[in-house]
């Protein structure tokens, strides 16, 4: 595995280096000012976000636009409610510093696309989820939301609930 130069600058905080095999989905855990050295090693009082996920490091939120694509994503202005929300982190190469341009990290305007898990003939819980569809314990629309279905299964599944 390869170095990035640049997760040799902040290793405390994310920055572009952390996202050199891609965005990071993460659920923040808290946001709070605190004390942080800058690039001249002088201390600074920053807000930090930090996340529940251990393996993910924390961001410094200084760039006004990241606050406000926060609160597109978890659709509140309310950083006590941003709390469990997920949120994806990406790298844009067009940010500037003045003129300069010199690449960013940056926060995806919208609440992270989670792929849902696929849905097979095969799956264990199968034949307990095409039970409670046909007894109408459930719903198609309710099992979609936590699976995917092909297109020929969910035809399937149409039919032998149209057909009781």
């Amino acid at each position: 595995m390869k170095t990035h130069w640049k997760k040799l600058i902040d290793h405390n905080f994310i920055n572009e280096g952390d996202l050199d095999n891609g965005n990071i989905i993460a659920t923040i855990k808290s946001v709070a000012l605190e004390e942080v050295k800058n690039h001249q090693g002088k201390k600074v009082d920053l807000h930090v976000l930090r996340f529940q996920e251990p393996n993910i490091k924390p961001l410094i939120l200084t760039a006004k636009i990241n606050w406000s694509n926060i609160q597109i994503a978890t659709g509140t202005p309310y950083i006590e409610e941003w709390v469990g929300k997920k949120i994806e982190i990406y790298y844009d190469p067009k940010v500037k510093f003045g003129s300069e341009v010199v690449g960013g990290v940056r926060i995806m305007p919208r609440a992270p696309i989670l792929k849902l898990p696929e849905m097979t003939k095969n799956n264990p819980k199968f034949e307990s989820m095409k039970t409670k569809l046909i007894s109408k314990e459930t719903t198609l629309e309710i099992v979609k939301k936590h699976c995917s279905l092909s297109a020929e299964l969910e035809a399937e599944l149409k039919q032998l609930i149209n057909a009781k």
